[in-house]
């Protein structure tokens, strides 16, 4: 994403766009800080949050760019602090009489922090009612897994509405950005005789089944391990609960096997290099269907882009964090802004088993305010 936005500051702003993450050398951070330290003229600074801490002189204005995404807290390794909240004190550190330095903090879908601050009047609200080249909102529809089911109307974790969409989607030349908000082939193994879960010896948390080759990883510590097709207690035979963007991947491929098709999950993005080519493959057009995690709801401008599918959209509300809710509704209301962003309105589809959950009438009556 900031290679995005790099190379669309850079062709209005050029020299003056200094570029700061943690991508760079060390050489290369000391010639950003010297040249800010030194006053060598005007400068638009686009970097992580580490860019707080540059030696600013005379900040005229900051831009906090998706206020709401948790990246922005460091926990690990020290300082500990918000990138939010830090770029707010700025602002106020860099206030002054004869000049001010203004702070715009900009979210499709704001946290629950800034619109108390909105509603007592700290900060103030201002409202985007058009989208960017006159689109419209992408269309919603609602799909009970429980109901197509009864139908029998599943094949694997697509409903025949989803197979259906996505093929007609292909058809017309549109692509398709597929969200699972799980990684790994499987999210859990479990012993088919005994009914015991395969967990990590260090954290006693669920261990996930990746291919490629076929290990077990705990994804709260790292800690990895062959994979065993028998049960370590019984003998019995291992089988795999729920689908990680790896299957979810499998199964579009025997599903739309002229597709070309892409996974961007933190297992890709591992590799830099291969991810910013699987980036750049679908934002030219030549990835057809492109699956992954919240790492595709990152403000990613796809001209082509008409239909985004949420497969099992419970998980993310089943997570153990008081936030479930308001993380959801902000991972849906992202992802259904990717979709559509020309003329031509996209269609944004939820595979839910509770089509019935507040996040997801308010997100399809267009109220999602009404969260708050």
């Amino acid at each position: 994403l900031s290679r995005q936005l790099e190379n669309r500051l850079a062709m209005h702003f050029g020299r003056q766009l200094l570029v700061f993450h943690s991508a760079q050398s060390a050489a290369q951070k000391r010639d950003i800080a010297a040249s800010i330290r030194h006053g060598e003229g005007p400068y638009i600074v686009l970097g992580t949050r580490s860019s707080l801490f540059l030696p600013h002189r005379d900040l005229g204005l900051i831009v906090v760019d998706e206020e709401h995404d948790s990246s922005y807290k460091q926990d690990s390794p020290a300082p500990r602090y918000n990138g939010r909240d830090t770029a707010l004190m700025l602002s106020v550190i860099h206030d002054s009489p004869d000049k001010r330095c203004n702070i715009v903090l900009g979210s499709a879908t704001p946290s629950l922090e800034e619109l108390y601050n909105c509603l007592a009047g700290r900060h103030v609200l201002v409202r985007l009612s058009e989208r960017y080249h006159g689109a419209q909102n992408a269309d919603i529809e609602i799909i009970d897994t429980r109901l197509e089911m009864r139908r029998k109307g599943m094949r694997g974790n697509f409903s025949l509405k989803l197979i259906g969409y996505i093929q007609q989607t292909l058809d017309h030349g549109g692509q398709v950005i597929i969200l699972r908000a799980r990684r790994a082939w499987a999210a859990a193994i479990q012993c088919s005789n005994c009914g015991a879960i395969v967990k990590c010896p260090h954290c006693n948390v669920s261990l996930s089944l990746h291919k490629g080759p076929e290990r077990l990883v705990c994804h709260y510590c790292g800690w990895t391990a062959p994979f065993e097709r028998r049960c370590s207690k019984c003998g019995g035979e291992l089988s795999s609960l729920g689908a990680g963007t790896q299957k979810i991947e499998e199964e579009a491929a025997a599903l739309f096997p002229e597709a070309s098709i892409a996974r961007l999950d933190s297992d890709i993005s591992q590799n830099k290099a291969l991810e910013i080519k699987t980036i750049q493959d679908f934002s030219e057009g030549n990835t057809d269907i492109l699956i992954g995690t919240q790492i595709i709801t990152k403000g990613f401008d796809f001209s082509r882009l008409q239909l985004v599918a949420v497969i099992d959209a419970d998980s993310m509300l089943s997570l153990q964090d008081f936030r479930a809710d308001e993380k959801t509704m902000q991972t849906l209301m992202q992802l259904r802004g990717r979709c559509g962003r020309r003329q031509d309105s996209g269609l944004f589809i939820i595979q839910t088993a509770q089509p019935e959950h507040p996040v997801y009438q308010q997100i399809k009556h267009n109220q999602p305010e009404d969260f708050n």
